[in-house]
């Protein structure tokens, strides 16, 4: 969402141990503020609710928890690019006053779809009607809290959501654990749930409050569904290719059943969830990159296209933009070091700690290098969207989403071992698609830009016989 970092960036101007550090901290909770508190939440459920509930209520814990993180995110994925899209259009048109509008009618949108989708997936499930309800509302407030997260980048001020963050999933770790002792497996889904709908409705509080609402609703984002037809297709892509390998794991024979259609693969689950908590800095910064220095040097090169300057400097910003992205590129290859160290010695230790079996270790150690690759995937798919070359997105999000089914489809006859495989490599081989799709794309973006955003189109030159024929011809020839 151009423009959402530049008050990160100010921070970062001041040069100080201090502003480089609310900077971070901002980013973070802007950016993986619902995975960093979320992740601990559940971190602290598992290792309470692991000595009371027995294997089969903590499979079912899980499961309705993960689908339900699962549901959020492919519900509110097929808008979420034409949202972000809207939002910047009019963030770059100064119509701020379309900012709550548009966040109560996609709230009507995603909390209708949300409600119906639960439901009916629940009502599916012969379970207690207390678990069918207590599955419903966790898959509204995911959903809810997910789409809030798309909008708290819009706020000046980011001090609130981060409290609110802080507080809600201390609330879910608290209500789980307490409520979890004295009704079981029932308690701790109620508590999490209750405490997920309480921090989705402060932080619906929240918006509401900073935003204003000149009308009730604006459904203007709908628009974009076939004016950028490869915005929604490309979100969906991107999350759908995330759960693909999970989803292939609990239809497999491997899962375990805890209703006919709530299957889990616990050993893959877990690592996964250890590998998205440990990739989560990776992102942050990352994205944080993005947001700030590269989004910077794309809205000079935008204003020095519609301003009409000399060549010479459009050529210089064109550089600028490359040299942030190698820059990038660099620093990131030399987190890689670290990480991998981290995957291959510290993860043993990891599992201790955390009283997981041993057998896990490859697995784990698969997932961190996988989720970095897939956080380094989401980059470039933003990299392309800042150019708006949303089709290209979406061939790289395509790959990935292709490539991590078929991986997974073969990792899973050949044996334990082979488990993660397919989403390594889909994450690097999207990654490189992108990477390839961008640098092809650089020498002529000046082009790409002046023809989406200053509204040039070619002139097509017609034949002298077909130009006769057109009305006013003779009138144009007539003129000096």
């Amino acid at each position: 969402m151009a423009g959402i970092g530049f008050d990160l960036e100010e921070i970062f101007r001041k040069n100080t141990y201090g502003g480089d550090a609310v900077a971070y901290t901002a980013a973070a909770v802007t950016i993986s503020g619902a995975w960093i508190f979320g992740l601990l939440a559940l971190i602290v459920v598992f290792l309470k609710s692991s000595s009371t509930l027995s294997s089969v209520e903590l499979s079912l814990l899980f499961t309705m928890i993960t689908y339900s993180y699962a549901g959020a995110m492919l519900i509110t994925s097929v808008l979420t690019f034409p949202i972000t899209r809207y939002l910047a259009d009019c963030l770059h048109q100064g119509k701020v006053d379309s900012f709550g509008p548009a966040f109560s009618a996609s709230c009507v949108l995603h909390l209708t779809l949300a409600l119906l989708l639960g439901s009916a997936f629940y009502a599916a499930n012969p379970l207690p009607t207390n678990l069918q309800v207590s599955g419903v509302l966790l898959l509204v407030s995911c959903t809810q809290l997910w789409l809030c997260t798309t909008f708290v980048g819009l706020m000046r001020f980011r001090l609130p959501a981060a409290v609110t963050f802080l507080m809600g999933y201390s609330f879910c770790a608290l209500g789980a654990t307490q409520l979890g002792a004295r009704l079981g497996l029932l308690g701790y889904l109620a508590g999490f749930g209750l405490g997920l709908s309480l921090m989705a409705m402060a932080l619906t509080c929240l918006l509401a409050s900073v935003f204003s609402f000149p009308r009730v609703v604006d459904f203007g984002f709908i628009r974009l569904l076939w004016q950028r037809p490869f915005l929604a297709p490309c979100g969906l892509a991107l999350a759908l290719g995330s759960w693909i390998d999970k989803i292939l794991f609990w239809a497999s024979p491997w899962a375990l059943p805890s209703a006919p259609y709530l299957r889990s693969y616990t050993p893959y689950d877990m690592s996964f969830f250890l590998g998205y908590t440990l990739s989560i800095p990776v992102l942050t910064w990352l994205i944080l990159r993005v947001e700030t220095g590269f989004a910077r040097r794309v809205q000079e090169l935008f204003a020095h296209l519609t301003n009409r300057q000399p060549y010479e400097r459009i050529q210089a910003a064109k550089i600028a933009i490359a040299d942030n992205m190698n820059q990038t590129f660099r620093i990131f290859l030399t987190q890689m070091v670290p990480i991998g160290l981290l995957a291959i010695f510290g993860t043993p230790t990891l599992l201790r700690w955390l009283h997981l079996p041993d057998y896990l270790t490859h697995l784990v150690r698969i997932s961190i290098l996988s989720c970095v690759g897939a956080s380094f995937l989401q980059v470039h798919v933003l990299y392309l969207m800042y150019f708006d070359l949303s089709g290209m997105a979406f061939v790289a999000c395509g790959v990935f989403l292709v490539a991590n089914y078929v991986g997974t489809a073969l990792t899973l006859q050949w044996g334990f071992r082979w488990f993660g495989l397919g989403f390594l490599v889909s994450s690097y081989l999207g990654t490189i698609v992108s990477m390839v799709l961008i640098n092809r794309s650089m020498p002529r973006i000046e082009f790409i830009v002046m023809q989406y955003y200053a509204r040039i189109r070619p002139r097509i030159r017609l034949p002298s016989i077909l130009r006769r024929l057109l009305p006013g011809h003779r009138a144009q020839e007539a003129r000096p």
